[in-house]
This record gives structure tokens, C-alpha cells and sequence, in this order.
């Protein structure tokens, strides 16, 4: 059996595409094509499973994360334990920014800010592949 490694991932996205991995020597702001920092498939047991993309939206030019999943809800999960292994948006006991009840915890017991995160399923891509 060949090894079947993906070279990119193309979806359409507003005017252009969303790209993952980015191109070499290519900008990550574009007015048409954005390129996805990072693609995950770790939640994804079937080869129709859908593709989701996430971003923190308070920001200008936000990361976007490109997940494979069985469900929305699930790659949100995805992207709320990697937002709290970056440690950028973990509430910790005691903030008093944050009421008892504030945030998403994660699958290990983590508390994230998740009020910023946004995300959408994705339509489907042309995925480029080697062999």
C-alpha cells in the first residue's frame, strides 16, 4: 500500500480561497486568498466528515484554523483545547473578570474565554495529494 501524504487543501472562501499550508513566500493578509495557520483531522473517523474552519475574531487578520470533524460541536472542541494549550485565552479560578459560570470548558477540565471564537463549516475543498 502507497503512503498518501496531502500536499493542499483548497476552499473556496468570499471572493478567493482558503489555502492550507500557506505558499511559500506568500503574505498571510490577502484581499482574496487567506491561508489557513493550521489543519487538524484528529477528530475525524470517516472520510465524509466535514471540514470547519475557526478564528479568534477580536483581533485584525485573525489565524484560521482548518479542523476535520464529525460535527460543528466537535471541532469546536478541537479549537477550544488548542486555544487553552496556547494559554491566551484560559480563565483562571479567582479572575475576577470572569463570573463563576463564564467560558467553555475543555474535555481535561480547562476554562477558556471563548466569546471571541468564531467558525463555520467549510464547502468542499480540492485537496492535492502525493504519493
Amino acid at each position: 500500500m502507497t503512503d498518501v501524504k496531502i500536499a493542499e487543501i483548497r476552499f473556496p472562501w468570499g471572493e478567493g480561497e482558503l489555502v492550507w499550508p500557506r505558499p511559500v513566500g506568500a503574505q498571510q493578509f490577502s484581499w482574496g486568498d487567506k491561508f489557513a495557520s493550521s489543519y487538524d483531522d484528529s477528530a475525524s473517523y470517516d472520510d465524509d466528515d466535514p471540514w470547519f474552519a475557526f478564528w479568534v475574531a477580536d483581533c485584525f487578520d485573525p489565524s484560521i484554523h482548518v479542523i476535520r470533524a464529525p460535527s460543528f460541536e466537535t471541532a469546536y472542541e478541537v479549537f477550544c483545547e488548542r486555544e487553552a494549550d496556547r494559554g491566551f485565552y484560559l480563565i483562571r479560578d479567582g479572575d475576577p473578570d470572569y463570573d463563576d459560570d463564564a467560558g467553555t470548558w475543555t474535555g481535561d477540565g480547562r476554562r477558556v474565554d471563548s466569546e471571541p471564537f468564531q467558525g463555520r463549516e467549510l464547502d468542499a475543498p480540492t485537496i492535492k495529494v502525493e504519493v
